[in-house]
């Protein structure tokens, strides 16, 4: 009687660790807030840099065409990698700039660049694949980085493939066409990670995500409340002054995809490896997760 009488209570006990356990890991699953990193990385790459960035423009021939790119150098560099972004269909690469000079602040050399066959008459995505390539030749043989938004995050993918120094490719709500990045993900075993927008004709309704699943090396998070334009930052964040729930909202959206892809690219090029905590999700073990987060004091919790 003694021992039943026990039996009880040591249940209960037992039920609410359990209780409590699926409670904690599905709050860190969720919610990429501030205390979800701050157990393992002091840094919060959602604020710009520690390192001033200096600006330059410069002009190549390539692919018969005058070349147009931007250099952004930070006054110290932790790595000798480069980052490579391109823009999306029918933008430039001044869509970008707020997202490359934060990248660079952090001590990574960022480069964006204007494609020429970006526009409904001449899209061609091999074609800027082959720019963003020729760019990469202009800084020697260093490891790169390629990454892309929208259809720029195809031609980012295709460049990937083909460049033998490429060393990870990083999407931003990328989309894909005619199944090119689905068959470039299968031919090349490489690093590859990526944020993605609420379902929209502007993505093509996540058909990027097929690319990641392609790819037995990659991880997708689908940032909940993100809007596909969220993912072109022209100004640094600390530029918007919110005055309404829905610019707010979009302010902590930018920061959350700006924190992702700054930790992404620190990791990968090995300027600092702690940054790979950020991507080190519970629901993510080195193969093809989709799992969304919710940005910091999002209205919307996922349980």
């Amino acid at each position: 009687m003694k021992i039943l009488r026990w039996i009880y209570p040591l249940s209960l006990l037992a039920t609410s660790i359990f209780l409590w356990t699926c409670a904690h890991r599905s709050a860190i699953q969720s919610n990429p807030n501030p205390s979800f990193y701050s157990k393992w990385e002091a840094k919060d790459y959602r604020y710009p840099g520690p390192i001033k960035v200096t600006i330059e423009n410069k002009t190549i021939q390539a692919q018969n065409e005058h070349l147009i790119y931007t250099i952004f150098q930070p006054k110290t560099l932790k790595t000798t990698a480069l980052v490579i972004i391109g823009h999306g269909f029918f933008r430039n690469r001044e869509t970008i700039r707020g997202l490359a000079t934060h990248i660079a602040s952090w001590g990574i050399e960022v480069v964006t660049l204007d494609f020429h066959h970006s526009r409904l008459w001449n899209g061609h995505h091999d074609q800027n694949a082959l720019e963003m390539i020729a760019v990469a030749r202009q800084f020697e043989q260093r490891p790169i980085l390629y990454s892309g938004f929208s259809a720029g995050g195809l031609s980012a993918l295709l460049a990937a493939r083909k460049d033998p120094s490429a060393i990870g490719f990083f999407g931003l709500d990328m989309v894909d066409m005619n199944r090119e990045g689905f068959n470039a993900a299968q031919e090349k075993s490489i690093s590859m990670a990526g944020l993605t927008a609420t379902p929209s004709a502007w993505n093509a309704h996540q058909n990027g995500l097929a690319v990641y699943a392609a790819s037995p090396q990659s991880i997708v998070f689908d940032i909940k409340n993100a809007t596909h334009f969220d993912f072109e930052i022209p100004t640094p964040i600390s530029d918007l002054n919110p005055e309404s729930k829905k610019q707010i909202l979009k302010k902590e959206v930018q920061s959350t995809i700006l924190g992702l892809t700054t930790a992404y690219l620190l990791w990968r090029s090995g300027a600092e490896p702690g940054a790979k905590n950020w991507w080190m999700h519970p629901t993510s073990s080195g193969k093809f997760k989709i799992t969304t987060l919710n940005s910091p004091n999002s209205p919307d919790k996922t349980d």
